[in-house]
């Protein structure tokens, strides 16, 4: 549900986005989440970590999941 995502559970909103992905009405802005959700999981000022030189060690499977779904959303 959409909720999940404002209520801190990541992983539960993008089990229901995915699933909202192939919707021709509800795809692209699920898709357009999904892609939020894994740049920003925690919903933190985005560049946090990225400006300040921090250590993310998930950083390359992340830039690589929102890469597919950046692609397939443009397609």
């Amino acid at each position: 549900m959409v909720s999940d995502r404002f209520t801190g559970n990541p992983n539960a909103a993008l089990k229901y986005f995915n699933k909202a992905r192939k919707d021709s009405v509800y795809g692209y802005p699920a898709t357009y989440d999904m892609i939020e959700i894994c740049l920003n999981p925690d919903e933190e000022t985005i560049g946090g970590t990225v400006f300040d030189g921090g250590n993310d060690d998930d950083g390359s499977v992340t830039v690589v999941v929102c890469s597919d779904i950046y692609t397939e959303l443009v397609e």
